[in-house]
This record gives C-alpha cells, sequence and structure tokens, in this order.
C-alpha cells in the first residue's frame, strides 16, 4: 500500500515537472523516477 501510494506521488511529481520542460522532458523524468521506484 505504502509503496504504491509512493510511486503514484512520484508519477504525480514527473508529470508536474515534466510540465515546465514542455512535455519534451516527461519520458526522461518518468524513467528516472520509475527506475527509482523500481530499486527502493
Amino acid at each position: 500500500m505504502k509503496e504504491a501510494a509512493i510511486k503514484q506521488c512520484l508519477k504525480e511529481l514527473a508529470d508536474a515537472l515534466s510540465s515546465y520542460d514542455g512535455g519534451a522532458g516527461k519520458g526522461d523524468s518518468m524513467g528516472i523516477y520509475e527506475s527509482g521506484a523500481g530499486d527502493a
């Protein structure tokens, strides 16, 4: 439960950050957060 909540939070954060990049960095941001969550 907690891990899923953390992943959702990171996903939303990545989406928010990507908005500043104009969408071009969305894939890069998501990849970083997804790999980080997987390692954790």
